[in-house]
């Protein structure tokens, strides 16, 4: 009799979730299918419904819903520019990362997305996009910035919501103008964003790989073009671009809740993250671009090289300048000016040597050149579902 009771009992639970899931896959289908600028996403649905199984998940879920006017321009652009996306199954896995990154954990209205920055968990676990130890899901964040509302994927692409807080059974739909760009490595992040002159600082000591394969960072990259003054030799050049790593931790500015957190970087050496009112400063570099998101957590855009101080000296200007080797910056991070006899204490080599990792032939000029940071156009790597 207890062993009837308890199959009973078991197959009664069983069918009720199933019903619950029935219930809310029923809901959003019948939701999208009713609001006007969702229609193409509908056709999506009715055509393959697990493609959007998180959002069918009866727990708390804020879908961020692309329009008839994204989902066009997004099938524009993608259709029949990638070969290996002609098989289904490939197809199938790619929308279903991108539907899965598009899904944030909870529930938000539009103003709770925007009453303070907030970093979001989404539902996006593939770990070709996701190679942060610290936490299961890969991120999006949300800001609002100089009067602009953007929630951001990877490669800092923000999508702006267009119509707001459409009720569905376990949360809201946002219709937002686009698609998340997916979060990609440090170097093909950095490379999107025009950071070419640090990419070939890292390529000439051989670490690109190794950062990109290494987990859970905080990445620092200078604005100034400082490859007119490089360091002189490989093992400063190492040093210092370790000197803008952190491993074991994605910072994000949204979480540092003290106004000054010491932390470790890749080279032992330690440096200070503070925030100033709305300002986020490393050391005495201000970060102008915060909160790039990368498979592997955080990059951070300087107004100024970070400098391990080993050594300072005074310039021809006669500003004081702190020096790695013969690497060194003024107090507004700048390279400084100098000729042979002012070189730091250690330095073995002058300025206006050749530089030997680039052929660039060096003369100490001040540059306040700013590498372009241009976000790339959309890669073309999904295919078209809707035939």
């Amino acid at each position: 009799m207890l062993a009837r009771y308890l199959l009973a009992a078991f197959t009664l639970a069983i069918l009720s979730s199933c019903s619950a899931e029935s219930a809310f896959a029923s809901d959003f289908g019948s939701i999208i299918a009713k609001t006007p600028g969702l229609s193409m996403l509908s056709r999506l649905f009715e055509t393959d419904p697990t493609l959007f199984a998180a959002v069918q998940d009866p727990v708390d879920v804020t879908f961020l819903a692309p329009s008839d006017e994204a989902m066009a321009e997004f099938l524009r652009i993608t259709r029949g520019t990638s070969d290996y996306l002609s098989n289904k199954a490939t197809r199938y896995r790619v929308f279903k990362d991108l539907f899965n990154y598009m899904t944030i954990k909870g529930m938000f209205r539009e103003r709770e997305f925007f009453d303070s920055p907030k970093v979001l968990p989404t539902w996006l676990e593939n770990p070709v996009y996701h190679n942060n130890k610290d936490t299961p899901t890969q991120f999006a964040i949300s800001f609002e910035k100089n009067g602009g509302r953007k929630i951001y994927g990877g490669q800092a692409y923000g999508l702006n919501i267009v119509k707001a807080d459409i009720p569905i059974n376990n949360g809201f739909i946002q219709i937002v103008d686009g698609f998340f760009k997916m979060p990609l490595s440090f170097s093909k992040t950095a490379d999107i964003l025009g950071f070419d002159d640090w990419l070939d600082y890292v390529d000439a000591v051989g670490l690109r790989d190794t950062i990109d394969q290494t987990p859970t960072t905080t990445i620092f990259i200078p604005a100034v073009d400082a490859k007119k003054v490089p360091p002189t030799n490989s093992s400063e050049l190492r040093e210092l671009i370790e000197y803008h790593i952190i491993q074991g931790r994605a910072f994000f500015s949204t979480e540092l809740t003290k106004a000054t957190t010491r932390v470790e970087t890749v080279n032992g050496e330690r440096i200070y993250l503070t925030i100033k009112g709305k300002d986020f400063f490393v050391n005495d570099a201000k970060v102008i671009k915060s909160d790039i998101i990368t498979s592997a957590g955080a990059l951070h855009i300087l107004d100024r090289p970070l400098n391990p101080q080993k050594t300072t000296t005074t310039d021809s200007r006669g500003k004081r300048c702190n020096c790695l080797g013969q690497y060194c910056v003024d107090s507004d991070g700048l390279p400084c000016k100098l000729d042979a006899s002012m070189r730091p204490i250690g330095s073995s080599s002058a300025v206006g040597s050749s530089d030997e990792y680039f052929g660039v032939e060096t003369d100490g000029a001040t540059t306040t050149a700013v590498n372009g940071g241009a976000i790339a156009a959309l890669t073309a790597v999904f295919f078209c579902l809707l035939y």
